[in-house]
């Protein structure tokens, strides 16, 4: 049954009139590093973060841009990687998710394009979430993707069902619009490229009222919504507040990636995924 979606564009009084979180990444613990094997020839690297305790969720984060992290051969507590979901890494863990950063597969590492929307990106997935259900067992798996990994994140939601399945999906400043700029040339994918009508997982949409990135919209978020006509709870949240910018304005350290307000987002999403019903 389709469940009704909220319109919480509300929630930027959570985080309105705060004081920004500090800039810097918090500390984490040191990150299992593990080369898994998916398609045949191919590898995909993570790096995994488990809970002091027992685990209360997965959380599969897919990174911006072109995908491409280049997870070291050791993740120690201070990895500086930039990229929003990556910043919160040690937020979520601390709020008891068992947290994986995936990299590009190997035959993909000089950038993903529009592999993120094809059915070998999602048998990569597939793989990675039940090489990471054998380490959590029994506890649901959510993929988080930030910009372009919004669309990694939605097209293994898409494409996955059964028991290889995610059990939801998160989508932060979410890529709805073609990049008309000369780095992306020849490039168009956006969210809309996604089957969302075949998401049948719970799905929470978030963006940064003041994201000034061309790639895009604040108001495109009904229109996501609308397309995840089979998503049994959906919402979107919109934050506002944070630290003046010091990147450009589809880059992390601006309102794109939530610049300043890491832990209230981080929390946010985190109480949504567990206030969720399996």
């Amino acid at each position: 049954m389709i469940g009704r979606a909220i319109l919480a564009v509300a929630v930027a009084a959570v985080v309105a009139g705060a004081a920004p979180a500090a800039a810097g990444i918090m500390p984490s613990v040191p990150g299992l590093v593990v080369d898994l094997p998916t398609r045949s020839g191919v590898t995909v690297r993570y790096a995994a973060f488990a809970p002091d305790q027992a685990p209360a969720a997965i959380a599969i984060l897919f990174s911006g841009a072109d995908g491409v992290i280049n997870i070291p051969d050791t993740v120690k507590p201070d990895w500086p990687f930039g990229n929003f979901l990556v910043r919160i890494r040690e937020n979520l863990r601390r709020r008891g998710f068992y947290v994986v950063v995936v990299d590009a597969p190997s035959d993909h590492k000089y950038g993903l394009g529009q592999y993120r929307l094809s059915e070998g990106h999602a048998e990569d997935i597939a793989a990675v979430i039940a090489d990471v259900r054998r380490r959590a067992p029994g506890v649901p798996v959510w993929l988080i993707g930030t910009s372009m990994g919004s669309i990694s994140a939605a097209n293994g939601a898409a494409r996955l069902h059964g028991v290889g399945a995610p059990d939801g999906l998160v989508l932060t400043s979410t890529v709805s619009r073609t990049d008309p700029s000369p780095r992306n040339a020849g490039l168009h994918l956006d969210i809309f490229d996604v089957d969302l009508s075949a998401v049948q997982v719970p799905t929470l949409v978030t963006y940064h009222r003041n994201d000034q990135c061309y790639s895009v919209g604040t108001g495109d978020g009904p229109r996501i919504l609308a397309r995840l006509e089979h998503a049994p709870r959906k919402e979107i949240m919109i934050f506002d507040g944070g630290l003046p910018p010091k990147s450009g304005p589809c880059d992390p350290f601006a309102a794109h990636g939530y610049f300043g307000i890491d832990d209230k987002v981080a929390d946010a999403i985190a109480d949504w995924i567990l206030a969720a019903k399996h």
